[in-house]
């Protein structure tokens, strides 16, 4: 009974289909997956990177943004209804001037009230948007590496499958093999694949198979938790109806900005559980961001069981009749809202 060497195990014999030339086959496939998911990942954040620097840019006008509620605020009788900016001069320094931008469809006390509601949410976000930041820098240096341990690792097996052609004892492989090994464990530790495996659908995609069986209607999307729950968004007035009218449950969360036109959200739930408060406020935050809040805006998300919810007829598109209504104010965080869009799934219509 004869027995086959693995790959890398001992010297390596003969000039054609050596253990070095299997190893570098085997090598390339095990980095062509991981290589591309590095790239993937890689620009990936690298647009994060600059979003968030732009965010962070941004955060810092918040004491501006407060100044201007300020002058405003003590000059209200100056400003007229229905202008889109204003220029008025700091009460205690009169010779400073600066101009606010204001909305036209807001009265000067609402546009008071927004600008230290922008300033507030703007204040409350840089602390995580730097934290956000410093943590995709470190995981892209920590992606570089791994990118330049690929090339380095393939130089390596292909001089040693060059060495073994030519002829003579050749190196063992072992060494080249334990250090593919190790980098593969590296690659795996940053939560990426080195291999072509699909990974099994999560509980969430198969639960919403049963349900909607592929069918969902024109307008509703499907985002899922942290914890894989189930969150339906209705998108503008034909996806709203149709949440609220054809998919919508009674224990269901249903959720929308408060006084807002935009989003509407079903959080599905089970009979008999109990309210999930970190999810709500998650999914709160998603509606608030796909009704159009920018992010870091603080702002007010009505939500009731789905059972309060109805469409009464001779409602215009996307109005519903709520009852037994609770609020929660919440912040659009960018964290929360790209990891909804991370799990975002689209089944065929």
């Amino acid at each position: 009974m004869s027995t086959r060497p693995e790959p890398g195990a001992g010297e390596l014999p003969g000039r054609s289909k050596t253990a070095a030339a299997a190893l570098v086959l085997q090598l390339q496939a095990e980095m062509r997956v991981a290589n591309q998911a590095l790239r993937h990942e890689s620009k990936k954040l690298q647009r994060l990177i600059q979003a968030l620097r732009h965010d962070l840019s941004q955060a810092e006008q918040a004491p501006l943004l407060r100044e201007m509620g300020e002058v405003v605020k003590v000059q209200l009788a100056r400003v007229p209804r229905g202008c889109s900016e204003v220029e008025l001069s700091y009460p205690w320094e009169p010779e400073r001037k600066i101009k606010v931008v204001l909305q036209r469809d807001l009265s000067p006390q609402q546009n008071v009230d927004r600008l230290f509601r922008r300033a507030k949410g703007l204040a409350l976000g840089a602390r995580i948007i730097q934290q956000r930041l410093e943590k995709a820098e470190d995981r892209l240096g920590k992606l570089k590496q791994l990118q330049l341990g690929a090339s380095a690792l393939l130089q390596s097996a292909e001089q040693l499958d060059l060495a073994t052609i030519a002829g003579g004892q050749a190196p063992s492989a072992t060494p080249l093999w334990r250090q593919v090994q190790d980098w593969k464990k590296s690659v795996h530790a940053v939560g990426l694949p080195t291999s072509d495996r699909v990974a099994p659908p999560t509980v969430a995609e198969q639960k919403l198979s049963r349900q909607t069986r592929g069918e969902l209607p024109k307008g509703v999307e499907v985002f899922t938790t942290s914890s894989d729950r189930i969150l339906l968004i209705g998108r503008k007035a034909q996806g709203n109806d149709a949440l609220v009218t054809r998919l919508l449950r009674g224990r269901d969360v249903w959720l929308h900005v408060r006084d807002h036109t935009g989003a509407h959200g079903a959080l599905r739930m089970q009979p008999e559980e109990p309210l999930p408060m970190a999810e709500l406020l998650a999914a709160a935050a998603l509606v608030a961001h796909l009704s159009g809040l920018p992010k870091g805006e603080a702002v007010d998300v009505t939500w009731t069981l789905g059972k309060y919810v109805r469409k009464v007829k001779g409602l215009a598109a996307g109005q519903v009749y709520v009852s037994q209504e609770h609020v929660v104010r919440v912040v659009v965080d960018q964290a929360v809202v790209d990891g909804f869009y991370a799990r975002r799934n689209r089944p065929q219509a």
